[in-house]
Parts: structure tokens; sequence; C-alpha cells
């Protein structure tokens, strides 16, 4: 489903009934967990992923953190792994494992001595602190791959890895712009930098490759599951399964703007997907019709759908 249009769901509308991910992969024998070094009372998620079957969830509690280990929301992402290895080694198999990490999110701060690379020059001290955290997250994974073989985890599974949320925020588009080498940062920019980093390793695939489809955080339900070989004919989601031809070819955003493969619309502008240029001012446009509005009214009757199944507990 899409995030709400106001409010978070987990918040507004926790006592729903959800069909989600855990408990489909339950009846196929899969446990799910989350390991999340965070307060369990942070987004309700004490509550949430119990609702959505999660089998259990091992917050800040299930972890020693300390002055030296604790960064920024919780603990520090090496730490984070070094630490879940007992509980994840000790579940029975098949299971579901959900990582949340820590430390490359804003504030991103991060001690000296974690440091491998300098921070950025810029008067934004967000934007020069993101790159340090980034290469540290980036160590912390290669770190997580080393556990997994140590501890015979590995070739049997399937590891997904994905941003959840873009990094920068608008308010630094000033810095940001210094370290693109542009003007400024158009809203064609701010849409495209929603991007975020996803990739699925499946040990014993020697070759692998780039799939350059428009995709979002909604196709990891229908992709993941049948990865594992469930279908979702009985199921209600708005994604794809990033493996088969078959796609809708655009990702909304809950503003009811989106990205398509030709097009991307943004604060009432219709732009060229690929270079940016700007094709049409909505409210210039004769009765506010671009080459973007079919894409767009396919958009908001989605989003309108969603909002329906969640308000109404459907």
């Amino acid at each position: 489903l899409y995030p709400a249009s106001r409010g978070a769901v987990f918040f507004t509308n926790a006592n729903n009934v959800y069909h989600a991910m855990p408990e489909m992969l339950k009846e196929k024998g899969y446990q799910s967990y989350v390991f999340h070094a965070n307060d369990k009372s942070f987004w309700n998620r004490e509550n949430m992923y119990e609702s959505l079957n999660f089998d259990h969830f091992y917050d800040i509690e299930a972890y020693e953190v300390t002055d030296e280990n604790r960064v920024g929301w919780g603990l520090k992402d090496k730490p984070f792994f070094e630490q879940s290895m007992k509980y994840l080694k000790a579940l029975e198999e098949p299971f579901y494992a959900k990582f949340i990490t820590l430390t490359n999110h804003t504030p991103f701060e991060l001690d000296e001595e974690d440091r491998s690379i300098d921070p950025y020059h810029s008067h934004s001290t967000i934007l020069n602190n993101y790159f340090p955290t980034v290469r540290y997250m980036d160590e912390s994974i290669e770190y997580f791959f080393e556990l997994l073989k140590r501890h015979d985890l590995y070739e049997n599974s399937i590891i997904v890895i994905m941003g959840d949320h873009d990094g920068i925020s608008e308010f630094h588009n000033k810095a940001l712009s210094m370290y693109l080498g542009k003007e400024e940062v158009t809203p064609y920019d701010s849409a495209k930098l929603q991007r975020v980093p996803l990739f699925i390793h499946i040990p014993g695939y020697e070759e692998g490759r780039v799939i350059s489809k428009i995709a979002g955080q909604i196709d990891m339900k229908p992709t993941i599951l049948h990865l594992v070989g469930i279908e979702t004919e009985q199921d209600i989601f708005f994604g794809n399964d990033l493996f088969q031809s078959d796609h809708k070819g655009y990702i909304a955003f809950r503003n009811g703007n989106f990205v398509s493969d030709d097009h991307v619309y943004t604060s009432g502008i219709c732009y060229e997907a690929d270079t940016g240029e700007v094709i049409a001012l909505e409210s210039e446009a004769k009765d506010g019709i671009t080459p973007c509005t079919p894409t767009k009214r396919k958009v908001e009757q989605e989003l309108e759908y969603s909002d329906e199944i969640i308000y109404s507990d459907l």
C-alpha cells in the first residue's frame, strides 16, 4: 500500500487488519523477524510489527549499547550486525529477517575513528557528514556478508539491500547544488534525488544484471514473494514483480507526483524523463492537459484506491 495522504498509517490506522508479507510467508513455513537497535515505541513499531505477523522484534533492549558504540538514533551499524548474529544463527530455518540500520541517517554523526573518508566541504554540516556515513554503511554491509559466511548463513540466503528514503532534504539544496555542479536544484532534480539503491543478491548466481525499469518500494512485496515461490493472485498490491517483463512503467509519490519511463511530473511541471527538459507547465496548458496527464490520472486513482483500503480497513 501507499502511505496515507495525511499522518502515518502506523499511528492513524494501527488497528486495521493488513495482509502483509510476514503473514503470507508464514503460510509457507517461514518465521519473520525485525532487527532494529532503536526504541520499539518509535513509529508504533512495537504494536504494528505484531499486527503485521512478525514473530519477534529485536529492538534496542536486545543490544548492548554504550557511549562508545552509540551514534545518532542508536547503535552503530557494525556492532549492530555483530550483536545481531547470536540471534540470527539461533533462528529456525526458513526465516525472513529485516534489518534496519541507523548510522547512515540524518544527522549523519560519526566518530573520527570510524571515518574512512573525509567529510565534504560546504556550509551544510548535514551534507558534509553524509559521505563518511555512506562509506561506513558500505563497510558495515561488507562486514555483514562476512558474518553470514562465518556462521554458515550465507549460501542459503537471498539478501536484499535497499534504502528506505532519500538522504539529503531540500533544505540543503544550496549546498547540494554546489556538490552536483549545478546552479540550482530544480524540482526535476529533487524528484530524481528520491532514488535509493536496491540490490538483490542470490549466492551461486555469478553473473548479475542491472534492471533499469522504473521501480519503487511498492514493488518489493510481489518481487520477494515470487522469488521464494509464493503466488500472489489472491493478494492486493500496487507494485510489480521486478523480474517480470510486464510492468506499469511509473512510480507514484504520495503527493501525486510521479516518475515514469517517459516523464517526470512534479510541482505542476511535466518534464522529459531522460533530459529534464520542461515539456509543459500545467498552469499554462489548455484545460490543464499535458503529456503527463494520462499517467497523472492513473497515479491519482491508485492513491485513491490505496486510501480506501486503509481508511475503510478493507
